[in-house]
């Protein structure tokens, strides 16, 4: 399948990070933030924005966004419910015991042993726009837009076509690919449903193997180990320091009750 339009564009927006610092902010977040109702009170790129990049890239594509779209678990309104995943369809996930806390983002493909691989904002060390893991268990719901998916219509609410009406709507049913045989006679045909607005055919998204997304988790972490030496330096500084005094105290405690390191 074909990747939609949305998914391509959400792709070339990988890598987009936050800046590190208390009161800074990527602008290019920002920008994910300006176009999501309701975020005027954000001041910088801490605030959590999956929901944020979700509604940019949407809103971008002509999809629109939920009512609170920062809120991640709000995806959940927004357009149509679809039993199975699509390439790029917004799926909603939960994110540890909060029935508040969420996560949103692009089904990309299924992983192994029920994960799959999710394109959103907000991902990885650092907070970045990244192809991640996830476990399918977490999944809340798979979303798809309204206008390229329409239900169709209830039984009884179906539009009966006329005879009269039966010239325009062969001519219909034969530009959308259907059967216009029967049509053109008399009595009544049902009508069949408008096609769904047509959108521009990105080229399909590479796939992802398991030793390429190893390998962006490892090249993630040993940025934020080079990132981070000083820390992670002085923790194991202080967890030696921490273990020299516990063996000094263990010796005392061992001297002071005529136990000795040997074992006699």
């Amino acid at each position: 399948m074909t990747a939609p339009l949305w998914l391509t564009l959400a792709h070339e927006e990988m890598g987009v990070e936050e800046v590190a610092g208390k009161d800074e902010a990527n602008p290019r977040i920002m920008e994910y933030f300006g176009a999501a109702s309701g975020s005027e009170w954000v001041k910088d790129d801490s605030t959590p924005w999956c929901g944020a990049f979700c509604s940019y890239i949407m809103s971008t594509a002509g999809h629109g966004m939920p009512r609170e779209p920062l809120r991640a678990r709000s995806w959940l309104t927004w357009g149509q419910p679809i039993d199975k995943p699509l390439p790029g369809c917004v799926v909603v996930l939960k994110r540890g015991s909060s029935p508040q806390s969420g996560h949103v983002g692009f089904w990309v493909q299924r992983g192994k042993n029920g994960t799959f691989y999710l394109l959103g904002g907000n991902q990885g060390s650092g907070g970045k726009v990244s192809i991640a893991k996830f476990k399918e268990s977490d999944v809340l719901g798979y979303r798809w837009p309204s206008s390229l998916a329409p239900k169709p219509p209830e039984p009884e609410k179906s539009r009966i076509v006329a005879s009269g009406d039966a010239t325009a709507a062969q001519g219909a049913v034969l530009s959308a690919g259907g059967i216009g045989a029967g049509l053109a006679g008399s009595g009544p045909s049902p009508s069949v449903a408008p096609a769904p607005p047509s959108v521009p055919s990105p080229p399909d998204l590479p796939q992802i193997t398991e030793w390429q997304y190893f390998a962006s988790t490892l090249k993630e972490f040993v940025a934020f180990a080079v990132d981070s030496w000083i820390w992670i330096a002085a923790a194991i500084g202080v967890y030696l320091i921490l273990t020299g005094k516990l063996a000094t105290w263990a010796r005392k405690e061992d001297a002071a009750s005529g136990k000795t390191w040997e074992g006699a």
